[in-house]
């Protein structure tokens, strides 16, 4: 038992955390304020996103199908906003911020995912019967 706590406390000591965060709802009294996200040298600070986008951003989704591409979450996922005021211990890569901020994610919303494989309906453009004259998209 004291062998099995031991491995545990040190990978989670390994795993990739901000120094310091602050998460915050976006105060009420300004739920309009405009939107910001900036991640310069180590702090990271986000004005105004909802969680999906926070997800998007995280795992490197395009943020105009995180609506179909994320799924299964509650409402307020796209209707509250969240401040969040983050500090690495150095200058971390891109892919080093977005795991940092996958795992504050995590760790402050007790976010859980899975990647599955879906299909969804989608719109073809396809060509046919273009004769002599080219293809005539009407």
């Amino acid at each position: 038992m004291a062998l099995a706590l031991a491995i545990t406390a040190s990978v989670m000591a390994q795993a990739p955390a901000f120094e310091a965060a602050s998460i915050k709802p976006t105060t009420p009294d300004n739920p309009s304020s405009t939107s910001t996200f900036f991640f310069r040298s180590s702090q990271l600070s986000i004005i105004n996103h909802p969680l999906r986008l926070l997800m998007a951003i995280a795992f490197s989704l395009d943020v105009n199908k995180a609506r179909s591409l994320i799924v299964s979450l509650p409402g307020w996922a796209d209707n509250e906003g969240w401040d969040i005021q983050a500090g690495a211990a150095d200058a971390p890569s891109t892919q080093q911020k977005r795991v940092l901020l996958q795992a504050l994610l995590a760790e402050r919303f007790k976010l859980t995912y899975h990647r599955e494989t879906r299909q969804l309906p989608v719109f073809a453009l396809s060509l046919q019967n273009a004769g002599r004259t080219g293809p005539q998209l009407r």
